[in-house]
């Protein structure tokens, strides 16, 4: 089972972290961070900066896609960011049932 964590500048680093843990430690699952492009990802505070080195199109077909919380990271926000789970395509091509957290 693959499990992409998709990262955005401006995530929360503990949404992140967190979960990548708990997550490794899952028999048969290879957990990925990725995020649009490569190089450093930097969470809200400007203190954590992670060093992606995959990108949402090399994790075409995730069974899980994880997205962690940021200060503004509803679905419907409107405008550009990358962060937006609709405009990362990886949510449309999960092999799980796609489910929304409140």
């Amino acid at each position: 089972m693959i499990i992409a964590i998709g990262l955005y500048q401006g995530f929360t680093a503990l949404d992140a972290i967190g979960p990548y843990e708990v997550l490794t430690y899952l028999p048969n699952a290879e957990v990925v961070i990725c995020a649009e492009q490569k190089g450093l990802v930097d969470d809200h505070n400007d203190l954590v900066h992670l060093r992606v080195d995959t990108t949402f199109a090399d994790v075409p077909r995730p069974d899980v896609l994880f997205v962690p919380g940021g200060p503004d990271h509803r679905l419907d926000t409107p405008g550009p960011p990358a962060h937006r789970v609709d405009n990362l395509g990886m949510h449309r091509r999960t092999t799980a049932r796609r489910r929304r957290a409140a």
